[in-house]
Formats: C-alpha cells, structure tokens, sequence
C-alpha cells in the first residue's frame, strides 16, 4: 500500500524527511508498530478477523505506560512525551 501525504520541493526533502522521521520516532512507538502489523495481516483477513484483531491489539496498549502519557497529556491539555514502554 502506498501512501502520500504530501509534497515538498526537492531542496526541501531531506529537512522534511528528518522531521517526519524524529516525529515518529518520538511518538507511541508501540503503537506505531501495532497499527503497521495489523496493516500487514489484513490483506488476508476478513473483515471480523480483522476488527477482532484490531480490538485485541488495541485493548492491550492501554496497559501501557505511552498510552498512559498520552491520556494524561490529552486531557490535560499538554504534550506527551512517550518512551516506547
């Protein structure tokens, strides 16, 4: 599957590059990984396999400490700062 979600002049791609790369990097990382294994497997799912997967994978990250972070930032209105945990 690809994606384009936007475009940048050539002499700006490598800044804009960095930036995306470090936003993700500094993001849910547990999460990120989640969503692009369920992404992965879903070619070959049907629809209730995949929504029960979807379910199970997001159900467990809210034990986790990224989660949270970013409920706590959420509605307090702040910026999370996430640790892969």
């Amino acid at each position: 599957m690809g994606l384009a979600t936007e475009v940048v002049p050539d002499a700006e791609f490598e800044d804009r590059l960095a930036t995306v790369a470090a936003g993700l990097a500094d993001g849910p990382t547990r999460a990120h990984a989640a969503v692009k294994r369920l992404l992965n497997r879903s070619y070959g799912r049907d629809l209730r396999t995949q929504l029960a997967a979807e379910t199970d994978a997001l159900t467990g990250l809210t034990s986790t400490a990224d989660y949270a972070r970013g409920h706590e930032a959420f509605f307090g209105e702040e910026s999370p700062e996430f640790e892969g945990r």
